[in-house]
């Protein structure tokens, strides 16, 4: 139980970080690239350049330098998603998004913040979309949950990179009816993660096939 309420506060803070990813991952490709790419007159890739395993069997772009990744089985897949994704602006600051405001440590506490605050930013009053509170008490929930289920365990770190793909991925999906790739990747790593430390475990006589049972 008192690691449940420990879940439910870390859930707290992971619902603060999915409420700035849901903010600044649905970004348009083209504006985001060229944001952060060196050359102004670049382009963003086309669709068929993030397909997992196409450059086995394809030259690359005219003008464009095959490098020593494109060649192997799902990595361009990442590599693109990477460098062409929104997962940088996650980095900087927290700010209000109408006067730019950065927050402080005070104004970023999941959902007290919200209501010392009145649902409204400190500084130019305009009003905090209420979704903010409900992801980041959601997620908390949902960390609890899992928490009360697993306890302290390495299977409740991988449950709970799931939960926060599926919060923000499920907020952005209701808001712009799309699911960025960074989710989608992100996710696919926590299943790869998921899977491949059963294995070990398993092996290892970790875990038996009654707790796998229960999973």
């Amino acid at each position: 139980m008192l690691f449940a309420f420990v879940a439910f506060l870390l859930g707290l803070c992971a619902g603060n970080f999915a409420c700035r990813a849901i903010d600044r991952l649905p970004v348009d490709d083209e504006f985001h690239y060229q944001i952060f790419s060196a050359e102004d007159d670049a382009e963003p890739p086309e669709w068929w350049m993030r397909i997992p395993g196409i450059w086995l069997f394809r030259d690359p772009p005219s003008g464009q330098k095959m490098r020593w990744y494109d060649r192997i089985p799902l990595l361009p897949h990442f590599i693109y998603s990477w460098k062409f994704s929104s997962f940088r602006r996650l980095a900087y600051p927290a700010r209000c998004a109408h006067c730019c405001h950065k927050l402080s440590w005070r104004e970023q506490i999941p959902v007290l913040s919200y209501w010392m605050l009145g649902g409204r930013c400190a500084w130019c009053r305009i009003k905090i979309p209420v979704r903010h509170a409900l992801v980041e008490l959601t997620t908390g929930l949902f960390f609890a949950a899992f928490g009360w289920k697993f306890g302290p365990s390495w299977l409740f770190v991988i449950m709970a990179m799931m939960i926060v793909s599926f919060v923000v991925g499920s907020v952005i999906d209701w808001r712009y009816q799309i699911i960025p790739d960074e989710v989608n990747s992100f996710m696919f790593l926590a299943t790869l993660a998921y899977v491949a430390l059963t294995q070990v475990w398993y092996k290892l006589g970790l875990v038996s096939d009654a707790s796998l049972a229960h999973l």
